[in-house]
């Protein structure tokens, strides 16, 4: 009866001696564990901002412009309907539909009172 007892301690012995035996066998010959590394995958963050402040020749790029003067550009008031943004790619000038009519209006005053700030003003408040 009494090993009946003992049999079950023996297996759970020898049980527990070969897992030990198993998880160190690495340790004991020197080589370390492998554990597995995790990839991670960045991008550079992409500046694609406006480079210029005013006018309607909007130029895009990396190199976004720090600070911009108070002094108003016949056109600047377009500048709300354009972007810039990564297309296919590359930094590029986004325009809504607003952003051409406003332009040919900004134009069009130009070409009438280009000689004229007071009228130029006037006329473009109304674009």
């Amino acid at each position: 009866m009494r090993l009946s007892r003992v049999l079950p301690l023996i297996f759970l012995l020898i049980f527990s001696l070969v897992l030990v035996s198993g998880c160190t066998s690495n340790l004991l010959s020197g080589t370390p564990f492998a554990s597995p590394t995790p990839t991670v995958t960045t991008q550079a963050p992409v500046i694609c901002e406006m480079e210029n402040c005013h006018g309607l020749e909007i130029r895009c790029g990396a190199n976004p412009v720090n600070f911009c003067t108070a002094v108003y550009t016949p056109g600047d008031r377009c500048r709300q309907y354009a972007s810039c943004r990564i297309v296919q790619g590359s930094c590029q000038v986004v325009t809504d539909p607003k952003f051409e009519t406003c332009k040919g209006c900004i134009d069009m005053c130009s070409a009438q009172y280009g000689n004229s700030p007071n009228l130029m003003a006037s006329c473009e408040q109304k674009c």
